[in-house]
């Protein structure tokens, strides 16, 4: 999970930058066809902050290059260019699990840091994918509207981007922030409606079927990702009750916060399952975790049971729009919610089956009985060090994997492995379609 990590595979991808300058209108010449066959022959990806590598809060160069859209180019042998950021990047990541540490890589790095690029943007850029994007943003220009939209797409929009690529391969990883800024927030008013997330998915369909990869045929695709619902910033109301009762003092000093009973885990009390946002320490006017929500406020951090269904069915809705787009036109849809638990889950199940070793999404928590079982279940399987006795301290190897080994330091963003899965599992749905042979360990 370390942001350290991030240089693990440099020896893996060669990322050739071509030097012309992004102003320029003339004709993009394709490339040579790699070893990935015709498909590969140009690959662009579209997404947020997973797709572009974003990890720990922030996004380097070293981060970017272990992206799953670096790793499936590598895979093939094709040719990627990325707009490559400079020095500490931009922003840095955190050095340590957010909820202890906010200091960040990098000397006098803050959360406003920004080294820009570390040379002029090459004329094509195979990744494409922007931090912060929602679905509405890939289709629209300056957006979001960040310093990275700029950088990375120089005033254009993702799909004017790709368009003007004309890929052989497009993937599209989008939807995650529709759903995640409500979700952080414990509202679900502000998450993208249904119907309107439909409508910007149609509106997609327009962009790509202007792409040799969206027009079909021999040697092209566009591989659709579903929306997994992942985050560990979100956990059961009882992870933090059992804290609180541990030590109120403590707690309390350290947080600023109490948390209601209803938020125990005894039988019956189903706001014990209430998701609470580790966003409501930041929240200095809510004294206290209330798992019931608290009156008079929409965004109170805090998902009850009804509002978490209501999340998840807002997830599906999305999912059924976008693999409805990949069935009518003949492209491949890659689940990502079974790329983390395994085949046959959803949405609904994810949470439970994502491995705890990998996601610390308190698991055990759902039949534990005993104050002793609920000691085990936080150690096991919620976030915590590996080590109960070992303080936090930068860099302490007892909280490297706080969040779980799939997750860095800001409980949202995955590390270099769920990266590698995303690869392996995209890779091997090219090659049962398209005959390719793409490496999938």
């Amino acid at each position: 999970m370390r942001s350290t990590r991030y240089a693990l595979l440099a020896a893996l991808v060669a990322l050739p930058l071509l030097g012309a300058c992004t102003d320029d209108e003339s004709p993009i010449e394709p490339t040579v066809p790699a070893a990935g066959g015709q498909l590969f022959q140009r690959y662009v990806a579209l997404g947020n902050s997973i797709t572009a590598g974003f990890v720990s809060g922030g996004i380097t160069a070293g981060a970017q290059a272990q992206a799953y859209p670096v790793q499936l180019a590598a895979r093939a042998g094709a040719s990627f260019t990325l707009a490559t950021l400079a020095g500490r990047g931009c922003t840095p990541p955190y050095r340590g699990p957010f909820v202890f540490y906010t200091v960040r890589v990098g000397p006098g790095a803050t959360s406003t840091t920004c080294d820009a690029l570390a040379g002029p943007v090459p004329r094509l850029v195979n990744n494409l994918a922007v931090p912060g994007a929602t679905l509405s943003d890939a289709l629209n220009r300056n957006r979001p509207a960040n310093p990275l939209s700029s950088l990375f797409l120089g005033g254009r929009s993702q799909v004017e981007r790709m368009v003007e690529a004309q890929p052989t391969l497009v993937s599209v990883y989008l939807g995650n922030n529709d759903v995640l800024a409500g979700a952080g927030a414990g509202d679900t008013t502000r998450l993208t409606p249904a119907s309107r997330f439909a409508a910007q998915v149609d509106s997609l369909v327009g962009w790509l079927k202007q792409t040799p990869a969206g027009q079909g045929g021999p040697g092209r695709d566009v591989v659709i990702l579903g929306v997994a619902p992942f985050p560990a910033l979100l956990q059961p109301g009882a992870y933090f009750f059992a804290q609180f009762s541990a030590d109120p003092v403590g707690f309390q000093t350290r947080t600023g916060k109490t948390v209601n009973a209803n938020c125990a885990p005894a039988p019956g009390n189903a706001f014990a399952a209430s998701l609470v946002s580790f966003a409501i320490f930041a929240q200095p006017g809510i004294p206290q975790i209330d798992c019931d929500g608290i009156t008079g406020l929409s965004t109170d951090f805090v998902l009850t049971p009804v509002e978490t269904q209501a999340l998840i069915g807002r997830v599906v809705a999305y999912n059924t729009a976008l693999r409805g787009a990949a069935t009518a036109n003949g492209w491949t849809y890659v689940d990502v919610n079974e790329v983390i638990g395994g085949a046959g889950t959803t949405p609904a199940t994810l949470r439970q089956r994502a491995p705890a070793a990998q996601f610390r999404l308190c698991q055990g928590l759902a039949n534990a009985a005993t104050p002793a079982a609920i000691q085990a279940a936080i150690f096991t399987t919620c976030p915590a060090p590996s080590d109960p006795t070992a303080p936090y301290a930068p860099g302490s190897a007892a909280y490297a994997n706080f969040f779980g080994s799939w997750m860095t330091f800001d409980a949202v963003h995955p590390d270099v492995e769920f990266q590698t899965a995303l690869a392996r599992a995209i890779a091997s749905a090219l090659n049962a379609k398209h005959g390719t042979t793409l490496p999938t360990i």
